[in-house]
């Protein structure tokens, strides 16, 4: 029972029980954060997802957490849990926080590309600096999820030069994979895929890419 109360908790917390909201506990938060760590290095990423949700409840200030907590969420198929996870994120920081973009960009390529909510991921877009790589990044899947996988891939090459380490261009990599995808175009689709595998380290990303890759080699 004692093993099931974070759990249950972290979930009302996702939920929107303001009411159950915890006073912030930085300390806690590290201590529940470095548990989640130990908890991934042994594949117990279900676990882990609970730590990082409670480290999130106790630090709300800290995108990190956010963040961290969001993608394995994904990773683990747990979208909507993913979205509160994110949006939660978003409302407990400032707009100059370095991890706000991060986030809204991250919640908005969930919202369009596995919520089927195009309009909430086009609303965060206004989150993002016009001329940056998560904004022409997430313009591309905005194209391609309207039917225009041409011109996505012309934003995910825009987009590209832009990314500052190789684990972001990985981002913009599987989402030209996508749209190459679409266009029946087999050599661009596995290229983009194979670089995007190589330079991923985000859990969600990665399982992303390995869900794209397994239904094509099954087509």
């Amino acid at each position: 029972m004692k093993r099931l109360l974070p759990a249950l908790l972290a979930v009302l917390l996702l939920s929107g029980c303001s009411l159950l909201q915890p006073p912030a506990d930085p300390a806690a938060a590290a201590e529940h954060y470095r548990q989640a760590k130990t908890l991934i290095m042994t594949k117990d990423y279900a676990s882990a997802a609970e730590q990082l949700g409670m480290a999130q409840a106790l630090a709300p200030g800290d995108g990190r957490y956010a963040l961290e907590h969001a993608d394995l969420r994904e990773a683990l198929g747990e979208d909507e849990t993913a979205r509160s996870a994110y949006r939660q994120g978003l409302d407990g920081l400032a707009d100059a926080d370095p991890l706000h973009p991060v986030l809204a960009w991250r919640l908005a390529l969930l919202d369009a590309l596995k919520l089927d909510d195009p309009q909430a991921a086009r609303s965060l877009a206004e989150n993002l600096r016009p001329d940056s790589f998560r904004a022409l990044d997430l313009d591309g899947v905005l194209l391609l999820q309207a039917g225009d996988p041409a011109a996505a891939v012309t934003r995910f090459e825009q987009a590209l030069p832009l990314a500052h380490d190789s684990a972001l261009e990985a981002f913009a990599l599987y989402h030209a994979a996508l749209a190459h995808r679409r266009l029946g175009h087999d050599q661009p689709t596995f290229a983009n895929l194979f670089k995007a595998i190589n330079q991923a380290t985000d859990r969600g990303l990665a399982k992303d890419i390995e869900r794209f890759f397994l239904a094509i080699n099954h087509n």
